[in-house]
């Protein structure tokens, strides 16, 4: 059975999902309203996660995947030690048709009390690879890293 994930950060890098999650395809993209990107956790172990904010949306790339892809995913997000999973209805823009479409979708928060941090270079590069294959602004990496 395959289910819709939400990424946020480094699961935006086409190739790294590829190696990671063979099985999965984009479907497309969607904005999360009302939340904004920070990098939080303990080092060496900091990432993105998404926090609360009015006004501010996030975008997020739509991918399908497969149970086994789900499990990888799980492992490398370090669930739920690390990151928890919710699911959120959002707007998916189709890649290929353009249309749009309300969905549930899954995706990956880190566990509260995480201290906001500085992630490592090649973690900030992977996610800004991301964002660019998605075609999203890579500045909000930048404000991510601000907190």
């Amino acid at each position: 059975m395959k289910r819709l994930y939400a990424a946020y950060g480094s699961n935006l890098n086409i190739k790294a999902m590829q190696k990671r999650c063979p099985n999965a395809t984009i479907v497309g993209t969607a904005q999360l309203d009302d939340t904004d990107l920070v990098y939080r956790g303990k080092p060496p172990r900091v990432y993105l996660t998404l926090v609360t904010k009015k006004g501010v949306s996030t975008p997020l790339g739509i991918w399908s995947v497969t149970e086994s892809d789900e499990a990888a995913l799980d492992n490398y997000e370090i669930f739920p030690t690390l990151y928890h999973k919710e699911v959120r209805r959002v707007q998916i823009r189709e890649r290929d048709t353009g249309h749009t479409r309300d969905a549930d979708v899954f995706l990956y928060t880190m566990v509260d009390g995480m201290p906001l941090g500085t992630p490592d270079a090649d973690y900030v590069d992977a996610c800004r690879t991301g964002f660019a294959d998605f075609g999203f602004d890579t500045e909000r990496l930048d404000h991510a890293r601000q907190g």
